[in-house]
């Protein structure tokens, strides 16, 4: 019986940190589509830029002839 009182801190204990670690694992998946989202955005923001850049250079090319 002694043993079984021993044993239910430890398993409180364990329920805690598994809340804790699931609760991190959560957040951390939250930061990483956050990340991967913002990266896919940096990406069609560059190729946009590209885009504008050619447009500009077509223009300038225009205006000078």
């Amino acid at each position: 019986m002694q043993e079984e009182s021993h044993k239910l801190p430890q398993v409180e204990v364990l329920r805690m940190e598994n809340k804790r670690l699931r609760d991190e694992l959560d957040e951390a998946t939250r930061e990483f589509v956050d990340l991967k989202n913002q990266a896919v955005t940096v990406t069609w923001l560059k190729d946009k830029l590209a885009e504008y850049e050619t447009k500009v250079g077509w223009r300038a090319r225009a205006v000078r002839r």
